[in-house]
């Protein structure tokens, strides 16, 4: 679909947003069906269900719908108590693709109090398509009147701090959920890929994960299997990986947003479009700023995960 005929379709679209003034909270508060989309890439999906979770936390009763990412299905294995439903999404649901067509027969059968879109790119369409009357994003430009309330954080703030302003408002309280669920995990797997790799699951060496390529046998004491070794497994097997993991190394990917839930400490590595991205603080958590487009050296590595608190 071309960019005008989705200019087109917004402008159309524009006139039947018109309405008047709405009261934030008295709507928030009564809004018993909800619909989230979450962040379509990492690490952006995993600090997107900090606020999802808050939304299901802030009213008893509450059903939240999703539109998740399809590779992010074992972040979210744990979330099958706090989501209602599920709609998995392969592409971006943009105005004229196959998923927005899907999406526009499959809201058709539903209404909508509110939708939150917790991508840092929303889109207005989707607004369009739920029918909510109250409408969420966080960015402040060119959203309104597809938008109705319009969060603008601090740019400073991390992408933790981030979800923790808008759920502030959100659950109508100070804080945010503390914990997410954990991934489920199936250990017996991973312990069956340890063997095959001449690594008992009861050794008492420990090993580290990397999604990228590491020239090394050992890294700060520990056995290195790099991303040729295990990246490729099926999902179950890495999640099961990462568990039992002493640390993680990589970058700002799914297997970190894992990693992250699982609490495994972690060096992440970032440059080229994430140079600028803004993790948290955490003792179990050492960023490296590539500086240049050579991955940093081992060197550079295990004195981070030296500072990690293993």
């Amino acid at each position: 679909m071309s960019a005008l005929t989705r200019a087109i379709y917004l402008a159309w679209s524009k006139s039947r947003l018109a309405r008047k003034e709405i009261s934030f909270h008295a709507e928030l508060t009564e809004a018993k069906d909800v619909l989230v989309r979450l962040a379509e890439r990492a690490p952006h999906t995993l600090f997107s269900l900090y606020t999802a979770a808050a939304l299901k936390k802030a009213k008893r009763g509450r059903k939240i719908t999703v539109l998740s990412p399809l590779d992010a299905d074992l972040l979210l294995s744990g979330f099958n108590e706090i989501f209602n439903e599920r709609i998995d999404i392969a592409d971006t649901p943009s105005h004229g693709s196959k998923t927005f067509k899907a999406l526009k027969d499959r809201f058709a059968k539903s209404s909508f109090d509110l939708f939150v879109d917790l991508d840092p790119f929303p889109l207005p369409e989707l607004a369009i398509l739920s029918e909510a009357k109250l409408r969420i994003t966080h960015q402040d430009k060119g959203l309104f009147p597809y938008f109705n309330i319009i969060f603008a954080p601090d740019k400073e703030a991390d992408l933790r701090k981030r979800a923790q302003f808008m759920s502030k408002y959100l659950e109508c309280e100070g804080k945010i959920t503390e914990s997410l669920p954990r991934p489920q995990v199936l250990q017996r797997r991973a312990n069956e890929w340890l063997k095959k790799h001449s690594h008992s699951a009861g050794s008492k060496i420990p090993y580290l994960l990397s999604s990228i390529a590491l020239d090394a046998e050992r890294l700060g004491g520990m056995k290195v299997f790099g991303a040729e070794k295990w990246i490729q497994e099926e999902p179950e097997i890495k999640a099961g990986l990462l568990a039992s993991a002493s640390a993680y190394v990589g970058k700002p990917d799914r297997s970190f947003e894992l990693a992250y839930l699982l609490e495994i400490p972690s060096v992440i590595i970032l440059g080229g479009k994430t140079r600028h991205l803004k993790l948290p603080s955490s003792p179990t958590l050492k960023v490296i700023t590539q500086t240049a487009k050579e991955t940093p050296g081992l060197e550079a590595i295990e004195e981070a995960l030296a500072s990690l608190s293993l």
